[in-house]
């Protein structure tokens, strides 16, 4: 068979300028006017039997009906016009087959296929056992963010039912507002839902910037993952991403002689615990997802009223309170002076491990630390 063969389509509907005397819908069920024909029985028996029999003639009403309705959906099919869902069809039919596409009946360009049959499910109140086809042919939309700051709304110029955002659902946006903090992500009717980070951490403060262009996925728990980020060239990166960490200072805490004294560091002068990681002034706890290698810097020293002597003053980094990660030691200062500890060093950490700071010193009386600081930041998770 050849594309020349097509047949001719039906301009109207076979019977279109028929009068109301001479056209009528056939109905499912007999009418109980003798000879009439049904959708259920088609031409009764009567029509079959010779008119001095006692039989009826079939009506030409019937016949134009028929073929009325018939061409007329021969002419929507020619017209390609498609098969919105139909529930009141669906109940009718005992439900749609595996396999049957039908167009959204809420909105236009959204269509459902059927995976199993006699489906009795809604596809456009989220359904079971309908897959989504078909956007408008524009699987990954791009649309502007117009929510308020951390809460990214965006709506598409074909909008996405929100029963087709289902795992593995894509969207681009273009970022309208810098974030301050954990962000969520709606598109069109959809559910607000948390943004995450590639390996699933909740973003934090800056990552989304003004501006920036980013791809977001729809993950198996209900989250948007970032797939991918663009700078836009003039894009604002006052809030650029910073790594998480934090640098706290202190001064004047009294460490006794002989002693290992955990110190505390009550000044926070950056604080960039934006993951699931937390720093309470005296102790890091790593969080889920942020175990990896971290870098650590810690200075503290002593400015003794009095000689210290032959004895020494240590600063010890400390791994779930005892294991020594890093130290140093140095001589202990004269009356007036200062001696300070400086402790680096690069460490692995899993996730739950905490990190503390302790000073040390054998002067033989208790001594008051002189300004100190104390930084950590993540490196690189894994």
């Amino acid at each position: 068979m050849q594309d020349t063969n097509i047949p001719s389509k039906f301009p109207v509907p076979f019977g279109n300028g028929a009068g109301g005397s001479y056209i009528r819908t056939v109905p499912n069920t007999p009418s109980g006017v003798p000879g009439a024909a049904s959708l259920q029985q088609g031409f009764p028996p009567e029509n079959f039997n010779p008119v001095a029999a006692g039989g009826v003639p079939p009506f030409g009403q019937d016949f134009n009906g028929l073929l009325n309705q018939i061409s007329a959906w021969n002419q929507w099919q020619q017209a390609g016009g498609a098969v919105p869902y139909d529930g009141s069809f669906q109940t009718a039919i005992g439900g749609y087959p595996n396999g049957a596409i039908v167009e959204s009946a809420v909105q236009v360009g959204a269509f459902w296929m059927s995976t199993v049959d006699n489906n009795v499910s809604n596809p456009d109140t989220g359904g079971a056992n309908w897959l989504p086809i078909n956007y408008g042919n524009q699987p990954i939309q791009l649309a502007l963010d117009t929510g308020a700051v951390n809460t990214l709304q965006v709506a598409n110029t074909i909008p996405i039912l929100s029963a087709a955002q289902k795992p593995g659902f894509m969207q681009a946006v273009i970022i309208g507002t810098s974030n301050t903090a954990a962000a969520t992500l709606q598109v069109d009717s959809g559910t607000a839902l948390p943004i995450v980070s590639a390996s699933g951490i909740s973003v934090g403060k800056g990552q989304l910037p003004l501006g920036g262009l980013g791809l977001f996925i729809r993950d198996f728990s209900n989250q948007f993952r970032i797939v991918a980020q663009i700078p836009i060239p003039g894009a604002s990166t006052t809030l650029a991403p910073k790594l998480v960490g934090f640098v706290s200072s202190t001064t004047g805490q009294t460490v006794p002689s002989g002693a290992g004294t955990t110190l505390s560091w009550g000044t926070v002068i950056q604080n960039n615990m934006y993951g699931t990681s937390t720093w309470n002034g005296t102790t890091l706890t790593v969080g889920s997802g942020e175990g990896g290698l971290w870098g650590f810097f810690f200075l503290s020293g002593y400015a003794p009223s009095s000689n210290m002597g032959a004895s020494y003053m240590s600063g010890f980094i400390l791994k779930n309170g005892t294991a020594i990660l890093a130290n140093d030691s140095v001589p202990g200062a004269v009356a007036g002076d200062a001696h300070n500890c400086m402790v680096s060093g690069f460490i692995k950490l899993a996730a739950g491990d905490t990190v503390t700071f302790q000073g040390f010193q054998q002067s033989g009386s208790t001594q008051t630390t002189a300004s100190g600081q104390a930084q950590g930041f993540l490196i690189s998770a894994y």
